[in-house]
């Protein structure tokens, strides 16, 4: 096939021919895609929805408890109980190999403020961009203590309490060229694997560079008899350091691109890659778009967590992209899956008292009784019955811009007027096309939805991503990569959460 394009040139295609005689690189792509296919798994668009909601920050939602966690306080000494290092023995089985990145870009601040170089550089990827590789002050004590890593520990909690009793997993930190195994499952009868597990990684201290390259290397020369049959990488942006490269101090955005690069040819195929992306200061614009094409292309999902600060919602509007690329080409209708991602998210929130819906372009899909909390839809059978009727045949086009429907949701919406009433914003979509700048964007949103005196925002404001883009990027270029950027900025900036779903 690729040697046939060397010899033919098909400007202008028959339709039957249509993705076979593309240029040499598209196919080329279109082919890599085939080799690493799995299986699609359809009980994701629910089931594994719901599990990506309760565990990685959307700390609205009700699904499952929220496991309370002592993390040592600054000063504070280590337990005496606490585990040191052992011998991890090799799993025996299949299993879930949780990745978790070590380094000292780990001990950010987790809640830091949007800084406005960072509002201007999600547009594009800036490869002359520069970042200054800092190392860390502080005690032990105080780096254990440090937000982000102790929101990392919580996370990894919450998703080993969530795995399936008989599944057995694997947990390692890289950093610099090193891998520490912190321990693991490889008997489903131990009761103990999690929480000894749990206690080693809150002993561990973050060091060095984040070294991906090595984390995916692990992967290959030292796990790999047996593979797990899945990865979790947790991680706060893009590697500052390589195995086949490694450098020190400042280093360009280029340089750390290269190295992600670096990194994915040393993963093994057909094993799926589930990242949990969480900020890193100052900003990082070219890691969401990256990250979701290595998920997409593995069969994994995406999620950029939530600020753990924001209070359940009683009320959710769903702000979603209904242009030509959110439909179905064999009916022409929204993707069943955009339906089941609603009904998934609502279920994820049974505490709701009303919802609402709007296309990008801003106009109300069910139609609205009056403005504030007279705009408001009750959240009962019969309207999630009306939501999914009128959805599998809503034909009003939209562009691939969610911001009109995030300006008139915020504005025919919101009632700072009544008691209780607390907002969220849900945007369902797959591109950003317009032609505004997103620190533009990010600033209108700024003023619109200020920070109040607590620094909480009366609205939080959350994105579902669908892989069209990145699944067709061929044809249709990086607006799926400015949505992922945008969108992870825009809802870790209005305390939401970002996930990117790993297939349609």
């Amino acid at each position: 096939m690729l040697r046939l394009l060397q010899h033919l040139s098909t400007p202008n295609p028959q339709s039957g021919l249509v993705g076979i005689l593309e240029d040499r690189r598209q196919l080329q792509r279109r082919m890599q895609m085939i080799a690493i296919f799995a299986p699609k798994r359809r009980s994701f668009a629910a089931a594994g929805l719901l599990t990506i909601l309760a565990i990685v920050g959307l700390t609205d939602a009700q699904v499952a408890p929220t496991l309370s966690t002592v993390f040592p306080s600054a000063g504070a000494a280590t337990p005496a109980t606490s585990p040191g290092p052992v011998a991890i023995p090799q799993p025996t089985g299949p299993y879930v190999l949780f990745l978790v990145n070590g380094s000292e870009t780990m001990l950010g601040e987790f809640n830091a403020a949007v800084r406005p170089d960072e509002k201007k550089a999600i547009d594009y990827r800036e490869r002359g961009r520069i970042y200054a590789v800092e190392g860390r002050s502080g005690t032990d004590e105080q780096k254990r203590a440090a937000p982000k890593w102790r929101r990392t520990v919580q996370m990894l909690e919450q998703m080993l309490n969530a795995l399936p009793a008989e599944t057995n997993f694997h947990v390692a930190l890289f950093f610099d060229d090193r891998i520490e195994r912190v321990a693991g499952r490889i008997d489903p009868n131990d009761q103990q694997a999690i929480p000894n597990t749990i206690a080693r990684l809150r002993v561990a201290i973050p060091r060095g560079a984040a070294n991906l390259e090595s984390a995916f290397g692990f992967v290959t020369d030292v796990l790999n008899a047996p593979r797990p049959e899945r990865i979790v990488l947790i991680t706060d942006g893009l590697p500052t350091t390589s195995s086949s490269s490694p450098s020190e101090g400042e280093i360009t955005e280029a340089q750390r691109i290269r190295y992600f690069q670096l990194a994915t040819k040393r993963l093994p195929p057909r094993i799926p890659v589930h990242i949990v992306l969480l900020p890193l200061p100052p900003g990082d614009p070219a890691a969401p778009g990256l990250y979701w094409e290595l998920a997409n292309a593995t069969r994994g999902g995406l999620t950029c967590p939530a600020n753990p600060r924001s209070e359940p919602r009683t009320h959710l509007a769903f702000v979603i992209d209904t242009s030509g690329s959110m439909r179905d080409p064999n009916r022409g209708g929204l993707w069943p899956i955009v339906i089941d991602t609603i009904e998934a998210t609502l279920d994820a929130h049974p505490q709701l008292a009303g919802v609402q819906l709007l296309d990008g372009d801003g106009r109300f899909i069910l139609g609205r009784r009056g403005n504030g909390a007279a705009g408001w839809l009750p959240n009962a059978p019969a309207t999630r019955e009306s939501i999914k009727r009128v959805l599998s045949r809503y034909d009003q086009d939209s562009i691939s811009n969610p911001i009109p429907g995030i300006y008139n949701a915020i504005r025919f919406l919101q009632d700072k007027d009544a008691s209780g009433l607390r907002m969220g914003i849900y945007v369902l979509g797959d591109e950003y096309t317009s032609s505004d700048p997103a620190g533009a964007v990010l600033d209108r949103l700024d003023a619109l939805n200020p920070r109040n005196t607590n620094g909480r925002r009366p609205i939080t404001i959350s994105a579902i991503g669908f892989p069209t883009t990145i699944r067709y990027q061929f044809s249709m270029g990086n607006t799926g990569l400015r949505f992922a950027n945008l969108m992870r900025l825009l809802t870790y900036d209005h305390d939401g959460t970002f996930v990117a779903l790993p297939d349609l």
